[in-house]
C-alpha cells in the first residue's frame, strides 16, 4: 500500500525516502517494548502492553487535534489483520471479516476522536456510572464520550450500545447536556 501507484493510496514520502525492501526489515524488527518486561503466560495481563505507549500516544494525538462540533458518533470498525492474535474478531458483515475489532468515537465528518481496542478484557477500562449497572456493550459509549459530557453533544449509535429497556431509562442526571441514549423502536403488536 504504501509503495503503491493508485492515486488513492499512494504516499509518496515512504518510495522517495527508502526502498521497499528496506522498509519491510525495518517494519520486522520494529518494537515498542521489552519482551522480558511482560508475563505473556499470565491470565490477566494486558494484552496491548507492548503497544499500550504509542496507542495511547494516538489517542492524545486524536483527541487535541480537533475541536468536535455538536454531533459525535460511536460505532465499531474491523482493522484487516491477517496474522496470529488471541483477540481476532470475525465480523460476517464488515468488508475485511478477520482483523482487530475497535470502538471509535468519531465527529460526523468522520473524524476519529477517542478508540478503544478490543482484545477481550475491556472491563478494567470501561467507566462504570454511579449506581448503575451497565452491560458491557452499554459502557462503551460512556467511556468513550467522558470528556466531551456535559458539553452539549449530540450522541449517535446503533442499538448494539444500548439495551432496548435502557434506551428511554437512562437517567439524564448522571449523563447531563445533551447526550441522548434514546434508542427508537417499534411498539410490539400484542
Amino acid at each position: 500500500m504504501y509503495w503503491s501507484s493508485d492515486k488513492l493510496y499512494e504516499s509518496g514520502i515512504f518510495s522517495e525516502t527508502m526502498q521497499r525492501d528496506h522498509y519491510l526489515l525495518l517494519l520486522r524488527f520494529l518494537h515498542f517494548a521489552d519482551n522480558d518486561l511482560t508475563d505473556s503466560k499470565a491470565p490477566n495481563r494486558d494484552r496491548l502492553a507492548k503497544i499500550r505507549e504509542v496507542i495511547d500516544l494516538i489517542k492524545i494525538q486524536c483527541s487535541t487535534v480537533f475541536q468536535p462540533g455538536r454531533d459525535l458518533c460511536v460505532d465499531e470498525s474491523l482493522l484487516l489483520f491477517n496474522g496470529r492474535l488471541a483477540f481476532k474478531q470475525f465480523i460476517r458483515t464488515k468488508r475485511p471479516q478477520f482483523g482487530i475489532k475497535l470502538f471509535e468515537l468519531c465527529t460526523s465528518n468522520s473524524i476519529l476522536l477517542d478508540f478503544m481496542v478490543y482484545h477481550g478484557h475491556m472491563s478494567r477500562e470501561l467507566v462504570v456510572p454511579a449506581n448503575q449497572e451497565m452491560l458491557k456493550s452499554e459502557r462503551i459509549p460512556i467511556t468513550l464520550m467522558h470528556r466531551f459530557l456535559n458539553r452539549g453533544h449530540r450522541l449517535f449509535m446503533d442499538n448494539y450500545y444500548t439495551s432496548w429497556w435502557r434506551g428511554t431509562v437512562v437517567e439524564h442526571r448522571s449523563l447531563t447536556g445533551e447526550l441522548s441514549l434514546s434508542c427508537a423502536r417499534p411498539a410490539a403488536d400484542g
